[in-house]
């Protein structure tokens, strides 16, 4: 069958020859398959390998806002951490203006002392199940007092 139409495509003039064999539908269906899939993995290789990195650094921002609070319909109070530091921001109509610096605060594995920490683990050891020497009463250590907050320094006019 397709040797006469390859004869009877010969018998054309070569203007007719050209519309008698048509585009190949084949090719062209496979070439437009294969675009799709490049653009395919292309974009899965961006999102693995920009995005991660992308996500890797939005989480070790040094900036980061640890809390903020509503005083009003139109003002707000906010703690931002840059690094070590943290800073006491109000937000009002008039922008975003800085309080004060917060004094930094001591992590909470130096707030207790090291006989405290030895006695929580023994008390953590026997509430899950684990076998640890009972401790003598005695040697518990009276809780401390709760630290003041430090106080914060408040421009004049912040949130007027």
């Amino acid at each position: 069958m397709s040797t006469a139409l390859l004869l009877a495509a010969q018998e054309l003039p070569p203007a007719q020859r050209v519309l008698a064999s048509g585009p190949d539908l084949t090719r062209y269906l496979l070439v437009c398959g294969g675009l799709i899939a490049l653009v395919l993995v292309c974009g899965w290789a961006a999102r693995r390998f920009v995005g991660g990195s992308l996500r890797t650094r939005a989480s070790q921002r040094s900036l980061q806002v640890v809390d903020v609070l509503p005083l009003g319909a139109k003002h707000r109070v906010g703690v931002l951490r840059c690094g070590e530091r943290s800073f006491l921001l109000g937000f009002g109509e008039g922008g975003v203006r800085l309080l004060t610096e917060l004094e930094a605060t001591e992590p909470a594995a130096e707030r207790f002392s090291a006989e405290q920490r030895r006695i929580f683990a023994a008390a953590l050891q026997r509430a899950s199940g684990r076998s640890a020497a009972p401790e003598p009463p005695a040697a518990r250590p009276q809780p401390r007092e709760a630290a003041p907050a430090p106080a914060a320094r408040v421009d004049a006019g912040v949130l007027a």
